[in-house]
């Protein structure tokens, strides 16, 4: 039987789960975006395609990192 404090954990790694993954879908999104900006012969949105696809980059590693920690935190309990 689980205590009100192993509860009140279980939930918020699920919820940590959950906003993670809403993240990562988000970030599908946007790569889409920045795919097909960097496709374009204008210099100034090839530009932007670039820093875009580098920041998405940036984003899932950091949430990648965060995933992993929520999945050692499930395995710890």
């Amino acid at each position: 039987m689980q205590t009100e404090s192993e509860r009140r954990y279980q939930s918020q790694l699920k919820l940590i789960d959950y906003q993670l993954n809403k993240i990562q879908a988000k970030l599908k999104q946007y790569e889409s975006i920045g795919c097909i900006l960097l496709n374009f012969e204008n210099e100034k949105r090839s530009d932007i395609g670039r820093v875009v696809m580098s920041l998405i980059t940036e984003i899932d590693r950091q949430t990648s990192g965060i995933q992993s920690a929520v999945e050692n935190l499930k395995q710890l309990r």
